[in-house]
């Protein structure tokens, strides 16, 4: 938490100087709860445009992933599992057509997971860079988009507000 935390601080003071938007996504990750189930994430996002027909953006992910308790190859009472995920993505959203445009772009992925059992804790961490390729469309303010990831292998659907 205490990482999410200080990326988000650095994030927003490095980008908001020349950020020309800010905005808020909702997102649904199609392996986001590392085991093929959808998981639900929220980001703060920040958008510079660069002409008519590009735009550079950057968001960071936290997604909400349920926490596993009474495993059942163990001891009902005995194990739990808390896992995190956040992505960091830094995309071009190049505008073809008035509304539609192409995502493109990179993302830093990281997975930690904690697991408790009786008095012993164990502890799991692993990054990953990859890209972002998918689509989108604009609506005043609201954009949806889809977009496929390939450093947790998920396609993501994507509703974010800029104001």
């Amino acid at each position: 938490m205490k990482h999410l935390i200080f990326i988000i601080v650095l994030l927003a003071a490095t980008l908001s100087v020349n950020a020309q938007k800010l905005g808020f996504g909702i997102h649904a990750g199609s392996n986001s709860g590392l085991k093929n189930n959808i998981a639900l994430g929220i980001s703060p996002q920040l958008f510079y445009k660069v002409d008519t027909s590009i735009t550079l953006n950057t968001n960071l992910i936290y997604y909400f992933l349920s926490d596993r308790k009474n495993d059942e190859v163990f001891s009902p009472e005995s194990l739990s599992t808390k896992t995190y995920l956040y992505q960091l993505n830094a995309n071009i959203n190049y505008f073809p057509y008035k509304n539609f445009y192409i995502v493109v772009g990179g993302n830093y992925s990281k997975v930690s997971s904690k697991a408790s059992y009786y008095q012993s804790v164990g502890k799991y961490s692993k990054s990953k860079i990859g890209y972002n390729i998918g689509i989108g469309l604009k609506m005043n303010n609201f954009y949806i988009q889809t977009k496929y990831d390939n450093s947790i292998d998920q396609l993501t659907l994507s509703l974010s507000f800029h104001f």
